[in-house]
């Protein structure tokens, strides 16, 4: 899931092993009366809103969405987008997870919560409660939550690395490189690939790649490049098989949101490549 359209600044993450948060940044945001789509990528989201905060979420659900209001909040990969109806202030602490890290993170693997939003508490994070941390300043929430994801990777077992390496590959390749190639360079069969992918992270390798080809085809549209342009770089047959992608994906087509979400882009970091994930 995307970030929340909103004025941010990103966080420092000395002594986080490299990848296994891919971003982190403090967000606010005074916009209302938009709803703002998360898209599907490759990472885990979690948001933990300061004060008292609450963020409505619409999630995918059968014939359309269903509004659901969270006080912290982590969502897993997924392949339609989410709706963020922005109807209030809001502000908090987002992070962009590796999904290889949510054993040590969550307290399970990314592929339980695939295609859902679930409240932190639901996992591995107790001392996240609303109760908890209603009252603290925000820089207190910040530094106590990034104190937690040092603890739990210090202690952790590192993932499996040709998994980690089969993850790397395909979203740094932005989806170019085909599943019999990747299975190779990691000395994997295409059948264990797809089957550990799908259970570490609740998507197929041929999915991640679809997700991670789109991801790079937002980044480009949001620096205004020609839709052509974007189908041809990003491997598209053409524009109109960029068009159906992303319209099944994002719920709209690709105008539609440059439309909606253009203003907000001045606003946002540029991602850094966080797909690497050492111990």
């Amino acid at each position: 899931m995307e970030e929340l359209p909103s004025r941010s600044r990103r966080l420092d993450l000395t002594g986080i092993p490299p990848g296994a948060v891919r971003r982190a940044l403090v967000w606010s945001s005074s916009a209302s009366g938009i709803v703002h789509r998360g898209l599907p990528s490759p990472w885990i989201t979690v948001v933990v809103p300061f004060g008292e905060t609450v963020v409505p979420v619409g999630i995918p659900d059968t014939g359309g969405h269903r509004v659901q209001e969270f006080r912290t909040l982590v969502g897993g990969l997924h392949d339609r987008s989410v709706l963020l109806p922005q109807d209030r202030p809001q502000a908090g602490l987002q992070l962009d997870l590796h999904p290889l890290a949510a054993r040590a993170l969550l307290g399970l693997p990314a592929g339980e919560i695939h295609g859902r939003v679930l409240a932190l508490t639901d996992l591995d994070w107790p001392e996240l409660a609303p109760e908890l941390i209603a009252g603290l300043p925000a820089d207190v929430v910040r530094d106590q939550i990034l104190a937690g994801v040092r603890a739990r990777l210090v202690a952790a077992q590192a993932p499996s690395p040709e998994l980690t390496e089969a993850f790397r590959l395909v979203v740094a390749g932005h989806g170019r490189l085909r599943m019999p190639q990747v299975a190779d360079l990691v000395g994997w069969s295409r059948r264990r690939l797809t089957e550990r992918m799908r259970f570490e992270t609740g998507l197929g390798a041929k999915e991640l790649s679809r997700i991670a080809r789109f991801t790079a085809a937002v980044a480009d549209a949001r620096t205004g490049r020609a839709l052509a342009d974007i189908a041809h770089r990003r491997g598209y047959a053409d524009q109109a098989h960029l068009s159906r992608d992303w319209r099944d994906l994002a719920g709209c087509s690709p105008r539609e949101w440059l439309g909606a979400e253009a203003p907000l882009f001045s606003s946002r970091p540029e991602p850094v490549d966080g797909s690497r994930l050492t111990a």
